[in-house]
């Protein structure tokens, strides 16, 4: 069941007013779902983790990092993964598979049809300190921009509006 817009605008407004916000800056505390699938905080004041996460028995990534809400988000919603990656601008490279007969899947890559549910990776040093990228799921659009649901961008929101004209040079992975 996909949320409008402003579904999903009242409902984030709701969850932020009846949890307390410091939660989030405990490592792995629930920032929010979308579509069931929790993205989680990395971040404590001296604690980033490199511990692999796995979820049904699959490999998702390092907790809690945007890879891997990626992937688990994809597993999740579609049965569908992509193989390993370093970083996060590598995904458009990766090969997607789906969990239950790991046959190959062939998504639509584009840089300019931005659909729900789809993936939206950024390139390496596409902001400053960002050497590995950065990638998140699309939420919802309109005519001006896109929700994106991500992990780690930005502990103090689960997810964010980007208008189309501060999007640049970002892949998207439509299954």
């Amino acid at each position: 069941m996909n949320l409008s817009e402003k579904d999903y605008k009242i409902k984030y407004l709701k969850y932020k007013s009846k949890y307390n916000m410091i939660k989030q800056h405990i490592f792995g505390a629930p920032l929010y779902s979308f579509n069931n699938v929790y993205a989680y905080s990395n971040k404590s004041s001296d604690f980033i983790s490199d511990e692999s996460n796995y979820h049904n028995g699959h490999f998702t990534g390092i907790k809690w990092q945007c890879v891997e809400y990626a992937r688990r988000y994809l597993q999740t919603v579609f049965n569908i993964t992509f193989s390993e990656v370093e970083s996060a601008y590598e995904i458009p490279n990766a090969i997607f598979t789906r969990l239950n007969d790991n046959k190959k899947m062939n998504p639509t890559i584009t840089n300019t049809k931005y659909t729900s549910n789809s993936l939206i990776v950024w390139p390496k040093d596409y902001e400053p300190d960002t050497p590995h990228g950065h990638v998140g799921v699309i939420v919802s659009t309109n005519k001006d921009g896109i929700y994106v649901a991500e992990q780690n961008y930005n502990n103090d929101n689960y997810y964010r509006y980007i208008p189309y004209i501060t999007i640049k040079n970002a892949t998207i992975i439509s299954l």
